[in-house]
């Protein structure tokens, strides 16, 4: 006969996945996070990625172009595709290199790991 010790549970059966309550226990994966862009500060990103763009030669709608894709790729996605934007975008000459380091030096400011 087994001796019984208070606490301890003497089932053969056991089963490590089991919870004290009879389910299954979830195992939590864990992801890496991303350098997003900061959604509560979103004015202000706006506001400097405006102050930016005004000393390009480019029409307004072009200028909300660029702005838009850069909080979309920067808020969905993350901050690094929004800078591989920036560096195509440079490339293709629609700014220079000044503009392009001054819009990733402002993605950079306003960045969240997510």
């Amino acid at each position: 006969m087994q001796s019984r010790t208070p606490g301890k549970n003497t089932s053969n059966n056991s089963n490590s996945n089991k919870s004290k309550y009879g389910g299954s226990k979830k195992k939590s994966k864990s992801t890496k996070k991303k350098a997003m862009l900061n959604i509560s500060k979103l004015d202000y990103f706006k506001w400097d990625v405006n102050e930016i763009l005004n000393g390009l030669e480019l029409s307004s709608e072009e200028k909300n172009i660029i702005k838009a894709t850069l909080i979309a790729k920067a808020s969905k996605i993350s901050i690094n595709t929004a800078k591989d934007y920036i560096i195509k975008k440079r490339e293709e000459s629609v700014f220079d290199r000044e503009i392009a380091e001054k819009l990733i030096k402002v993605m950079n400011k306003y960045k969240k790991w997510r």
